[in-house]
């Protein structure tokens, strides 16, 4: 979350994320329900409707849901207020070209250039207001339609985020400190052709934390997304049999002399020596481009868990993992982009932790060094001591 000045910067009255970040957000307190006379309107012998109107919008004591009496004693019915169709809705009307340019969402004024405001409109009749324009004042047998004021405006604020002063165990999810700045969680996506999600970097995409909003985290509609706290299920491949956890993959790999596994694309080839470590099998894959009239084509690196020809079941790239479908998916694959991977190089030396690092080189010339985490330590160190 970037630290901005809401109280500075923000006028008031405008609604919305303004940051995209969750870190200044404007709302006006809408009441829980709208309400409106019981009596027909159609009615030659009800004569002042557009009274009612008020009587019931602003004069009942405690609304709720049903049938209720305002203080001047007119009979109202009142409904959830996010459950009506016709909300009231804010907009602008120029009054002279470009009048209305940099009116910001929510704010209510009246000047030389423009009017902005909220409004409502009521069907009296099945489609009785469909062709009244925003802003008109109606009072007829078949729609009644006014300018409202919207209620009470607040402005929510957040300081910036920072979760460096946070020790964050991995699946730890929800408001680390406390107070929104350092949210933990996971990404719920939604892949709408196949591998849209594959290749993101989910820990630089932070743009829709906090929002609640749908992202399209890629630009391009492949990988939508929104930020959850909790997953409901990990698994670390889909296979014939269904969806199964590591350990059930584990014990039924045993039952097998080896493996075999299937590329995912279309022409997929593996054309280069594997590399093993730490329980790992590390190899790259070179994809053709498809197009007639092109040459080259896409790389990938796999990490494969020795036993089963899977994914490891924790993280072995950064990121490693997303979630889709209700289910944490661990990647086996990496893409390298454009151009032919080389036969991996690994490096052992002063990486934290259990990482190491891996080596490839494009026939691009482009040389990739990708961190791993394999799924045995491989470094060795003191096991145990004992004191005399």
């Amino acid at each position: 979350v970037s630290a901005k000045d809401c109280t500075t910067d923000v006028p008031t009255g405008a609604v919305g994320d303004f940051y995209d970040d969750g870190a200044c957000v404007g709302t006006y307190d809408w009441p829980d329900f709208t309400c409106e006379p019981t009596a027909d309107p159609t009615d030659p012998a009800v004569t002042d409707y557009a009274v009612q109107v008020v009587e019931c919008d602003d004069n009942i004591s405690t609304p709720a849901l049903g049938t209720n009496t305002s203080d001047g004693g007119v009979s109202c019915e009142c409904e959830d207020f996010i459950e009506v169709t016709d909300v009231p809705q804010w907009g602008c009307i120029e009054k002279t070209a470009g009048g209305c340019d940099d009116v910001l969402d929510g704010m209510v004024d009246d000047t030389a250039d423009f009017k902005s405001l909220y409004w409502e409109k009521t069907h009296i009749t099945g489609d009785g207001c469909d062709d009244v324009v925003f802003g008109d004042e109606v009072d007829t047998a078949e729609c009644f339609a006014r300018e409202i004021l919207p209620p009470t405006w607040s402005l929510a604020t957040r300081p910036a985020g920072d979760c460096s002063a946070f020790t964050i165990e991995p699946g730890t999810g929800g408001d680390i400190s406390g107070d929104g700045s350092c949210v933990a969680g996971y990404w719920s996506c939604t892949e709408t052709v196949v591998d849209g999600c594959e290749s993101v970097d989910f820990t630089s995409n932070t743009g829709f934390l906090g929002t609640g909003e749908d992202g399209d985290i890629k630009g391009d509609g492949s990988c939508m997304c929104q930020f959850v706290e909790e997953p409901v299920a990990m698994v670390i491949e889909a296979t014939a049999t269904g969806a199964l956890s590591f350990d059930e993959t584990v014990t039924e790999a045993r039952n097998w002399e080896g493996w075999k596994r299937s590329m995912i694309d279309v022409g997929e080839r593996s054309v280069t020596k594997p590399a093993v470590i730490g329980g790992l099998s590390l190899f790259s894959t070179y994809v053709p481009s498809d197009e007639v009239c092109s040459f080259g084509g896409n790389s990938f690196l796999y990490a494969l868990y020795f036993e089963t020809g899977t994914a490891f079941e924790k993280d072995v790239f950064f990121p490693g993992s997303y979630y889709a479908n209700d289910t944490i998916i661990v990647k086996s694959r990496l893409n390298l982009g454009l151009g032919m991977a080389s036969t991996p190089a690994v490096h052992v030396g002063t990486q934290e932790g259990n990482k190491a690092k891996v080596f490839l080189e494009q026939s691009t010339g482009v040389i990739k060094d990708i961190d791993i985490d394999p799924a045995f330590t491989i470094r060795s160190g003191l096991r145990y001591w004992q004191q005399k």
